[in-house]
């Protein structure tokens, strides 16, 4: 049995990782580097749960041929193809390195830029909605699951990771390459977005000193706890994980729409619960304050875009040699 060759979705993937990382560094230099690089938290634990995988794996199979009657498994293990195992390490590194990057350029993003959108989508936000803030329609509208809209939203990270992982044990296919080759394309997007229109959020509006404006917005537990962890992040000039402020486009409603792709690929029957969460995602953005409701076009905007360049992009050439029994999947 031979290796095939590395999968075309995770070089472009690596790709988009290192202008990801070349954007940072310039950014970086002109900023003077005043913080602390959350590489550590991502690609360490990322790593390690990645060997602790593939370890996990190799003694499932070892402990399979044992049982199977096979007289030397060690042996067998060792003659299997190595590629899909380095494929796997590779992707695991990218999402890690991804992560890392992103984090970098959110902490920077005030200090490079500073959150001088914050008013203007908010007045956006009042044009599009007659008038009105949209959190007070969401809140007239859905005030009485607030708890259960803080409670979904914070399911959110969970559900990517799982998502995510899901798919790197699919057989390789198109679909494979184009959902994950995605995944890093609306990641990267919307870091670019988020410096193209610079802003913190509702909920971040009077520690910066912007004004009352959104001074009667009730914030839910969840919401209070994470907000009072970024700002404590911002304070110290970043580093924690999961730190940085950012809001325009927003990330969680972008990946909740890429969440949805993803089952509607894959799980086609379960497509409608999977837009229902995205609506969920979409509301509580605005509802709990993290975002303005322009916010959540810009992250559609960037799916779709996303998701047709990776549509492009990620196509297995019909001269490229494709895994016995894996479908290409148009």
């Amino acid at each position: 049995m031979q290796d095939q060759g590395m999968p075309r979705w995770l070089i472009m993937s690596a790709f988009i990782v290192t202008c990801e990382y070349i954007v940072a560094l310039l950014i970086g230099s002109r900023a003077g580097y005043p913080y602390r690089l959350p590489f550590d938290a991502y690609f360490i634990t990322f790593s390690t749960a990645a060997l602790l995988i593939v370890v996990a794996g190799m003694l499932y199979t070892l402990a399979r041929f044992a049982f199977e009657g096979e007289q030397h498994p060690a042996r067998r293990l060792l003659a299997m193809p190595k590629t899909p195992v380095m494929v796997f390490l590779g992707l695991v590194g990218l999402i890690a390195l991804q992560l890392a990057v992103l984090m970098w350029l959110k902490v920077m993003l005030p200090k490079a830029t500073g959150f001088w959108a914050d008013d203007v989508l908010a007045d956006v936000d009042n044009l599009l909605f007659f008038g009105n803030d949209p959190w007070i329609i969401s809140h007239r509208l859905f005030g009485w699951a607030s708890p259960l809209i803080d409670d979904a939203y914070a399911t959110w990270g969970p559900l990517k990771t799982i998502c995510l992982l899901s798919l790197i044990f699919l057989p390789e296919s198109d679909t494979k390459g184009r959902l994950i080759l995605s995944y890093f394309l609306v990641v990267s997007l919307t870091a670019v977005g988020q410096y193209a229109l610079p802003s913190a959020g509702p909920i971040f509006y009077e520690h910066l000193c912007l004004g009352d404006r959104f001074a009667a917005l009730p914030y839910q537990p969840w919401a209070v706890e994470a907000r009072d962890y970024l700002w404590r992040d911002y304070l110290i000039g970043g580093g924690l994980p999961g730190g940085g402020i950012s809001a325009m486009p927003s990330l969680h409603v972008g990946l909740a729409f890429w969440i949805a792709m993803c089952v509607t690929a894959v799980l086609p029957r379960l497509a409608f619960l999977a837009y229902a969460y995205a609506a969920i995602i979409v509301i509580g953005s605005v509802h709990l304050g993290w975002h303005y409701a322009v916010d959540a076009i810009g992250a559609g905007l960037i799916v779709l875009v996303s998701s047709t360049l990776a549509r492009r992009l990620a196509v297995q050439r019909k001269d490229e040699v494709v895994a016995p029994g894996n479908p290409v999947t148009q």
